[in-house]
């Protein structure tokens, strides 16, 4: 267990439907909003909002959840199935959706790029701090390292790979 006070509450395509999952996508001016509410209110926190999930990731030992269902979750307007992970599982679903684990489909390259500018607007709006900075960064690298091991985009095989070392790690 990491004992790391950072939280995740999302809502992902896997447990909902895409269309409405699409429709909880928050635009950057409204994303720099929060974060700047969020950096007055001494949490640190980062919002990652794409077309196939919305999480908050925060560093601190508070709930989120009731500011997630109120500012997030009716963007969707439909029926949305919410997932909190407890810090441990925090850190490790972050690993999963930066290294491209758990996208929509297996090896998507556009993940990386969009937890760095979710990131990098956290650290813009002073809505981060080195400790949650720490592990973002090392999930990054723990990124940039998987895709390294197994290829490029460039490779129309890289899906199928991808999808297959997954897998085999769950057997």
């Amino acid at each position: 267990m990491f004992l790391l006070p950072l939280q995740m509450v999302g809502c992902p395509h896997e447990s909902s439907a895409s269309d409405v999952v699409g429709r909880m996508r928050t635009p950057a001016a409204v994303v720099a909003r929060h974060l700047a509410e969020f950096s007055r209110d001494g949490v640190a926190a980062v919002l990652l909002s794409t077309r196939h999930r919305t999480e908050l990731h925060w560093w601190r030992d508070i709930d989120m959840t009731a500011w997630f269902d109120t500012h997030v979750v009716p963007r969707g307007c439909g029926p949305a199935s919410v997932e909190q992970r407890d810090p441990d599982f925090s850190v490790r679903h972050l690993f999963a959706v930066t290294s491209e684990m758990r996208s929509a489909r297996y090896g998507e390259p556009d993940i990386m790029l969009q937890v760095r500018t979710a990131w990098t607007a956290a650290q813009d709006a002073h809505a981060s701090h080195s400790l949650l900075d720490a592990i973002f960064c090392r999930a990054l690298q723990a990124a940039r390292h998987i895709r390294l091991a197994i290829g490029t985009d460039a490779d129309p095989a890289l899906g199928a790979r991808v999808r297959d070392m997954v897998v085999s790690q769950r057997a």
